[in-house]
């Protein structure tokens, strides 16, 4: 006879802290210096394309060559669009 086991597990992480308050929690640690607080986007020279292979809500940081609308900056790609989204120049 088989048997099943389920096991569910739930987590938040916590990055300078112990006491995580959402999924992902991160914190300055006191005495940090405000250049070393915060998190690095990846950069991209190339805005990834087909749109099958990219997860929806990808946030990249577009890096390279400026042509037509892309320019530099954040960008979240909508599945339901198929299309990147610029969410922040610089």
């Amino acid at each position: 006879m088989a048997k099943s086991l389920i096991l569910l597990i739930l987590l938040q992480v916590g990055i300078g802290t112990t006491d995580p308050q959402a999924t992902l929690d991160i914190r300055a640690l006191p005495g940090d210096r405000l250049e070393n607080t915060g998190i690095l986007i990846p950069a991209v020279d190339e805005l990834p394309i087909p749109c099958e292979d990219i997860p929806n809500g990808l946030i990249v940081f577009f890096n390279g060559i400026e042509t037509g609308n892309v320019k530099q900056g954040l960008y979240i790609f909508s599945l339901r669009d198929c299309n990147w989204k610029r969410i922040i120049g610089v």
